[in-house]
């Protein structure tokens, strides 16, 4: 751990030669400085040529691309893509604090790529801080003898992370036009493993009523949204059981059900099996 000149807390750093398919390259907090202002991959060539995701924990901040400024601030997700050319930094009357992580691999691509994350993204009120913290305390307590296994625990906790930009409740370079229903849909794709989603999480975050939302989302989808929740669950537990070593109890509770033995009724009663049949098939 150290501090950089930019008032960077450095809690892991990175510089040797890996073949890993997902690997992190720097980590750490950023503290309020008026003065601060990076250019992201504004020179061809430079090692920095890399993903970089932060959360904003207080204060404000600004990116700006070649056509456009955006502002972001407390509670804001910012990811910035290796492939674009961005200048990002502090407002000085209210300058930001900050978590970030950058990391690179072939793992990393084909997540853009899957996702169809072509810009840099900007998630507005998502709540992302305890992921961010528990990566940066496994990072910093990485070691050479377990950094292997620590970049695998990184690239699934970061996946994660990434799994908002997806969604269309978000700022793109190029925004792409949704009705309200779409968006909330976008929104419980974006966040179904990041916080338990409920009818008056939707409210507050859409400024909508619940009757508002339920029958937006009922006319466009032909269910409720808190059935479609439920459905993104079971789905997205299947997608755990078959690609994770993840224990039916650890599962559940990623996925906000009560207890193991509450989830594993659910699981049976929309698949036909229990979460242990299933996996084994």
């Amino acid at each position: 751990m150290y501090y950089n000149t930019k008032h960077e807390k450095i809690l892991y750093n990175n510089r040797m030669s890996y073949t890993l398919p997902f690997q992190v390259f720097l980590a750490g907090i950023g503290y309020p400085w008026a003065e601060y202002r990076i250019p992201h991959n504004t020179e061809q060539g430079n090692d920095w040529d890399k993903y970089i995701l932060e959360y904003v924990l207080e204060g404000r901040g600004y990116a700006e691309t070649e056509s456009r400024r955006y502002e972001v601030q407390a509670g804001d997700l910012f990811f910035m893509n290796r492939n674009r050319q961005i200048v990002y930094g502090a407002v000085p009357e209210e300058p930001y604090k900050k978590l970030f992580v950058v990391f690179h691999g072939s793992l990393a691509d084909s997540l853009m790529e899957n996702y169809g994350i072509t810009d840099s993204v900007i998630v507005r009120r998502v709540d992302m801080e305890s992921s961010f913290r528990q990566l940066l305390q496994l990072l910093e307590r990485s070691t050479f003898e377990t950094h292997e296994a620590d970049m695998d625990e990184a690239a699934l906790t970061i996946h994660r992370m990434l799994l908002p930009l997806r969604s269309s409740a978000i700022v793109r370079e190029m925004e792409k036009p949704g009705n309200t229903a779409e968006k909330i849909r976008g929104y419980i794709d974006g966040n179904i493993l990041i916080r338990d989603l409920s009818l008056e999480i939707l409210s507050d975050y859409f400024r909508l009523s619940r009757s508002q939302i339920i029958r937006l989302f009922r006319k466009e989808y032909g269910i409720t949204p808190g059935q479609y929740i439920l459905q993104k669950r079971i789905e997205t537990a299947q997608y755990l059981l078959g690609v994770t070593g993840m224990s039916v109890g650890e599962i559940a509770a990623r996925l906000y059900f009560s207890d193991g033995c509450y989830f594993s009724a659910v699981f049976r009663r929309h698949t036909g099996y229990s979460p242990t049949a299933w996996r084994k098939r």
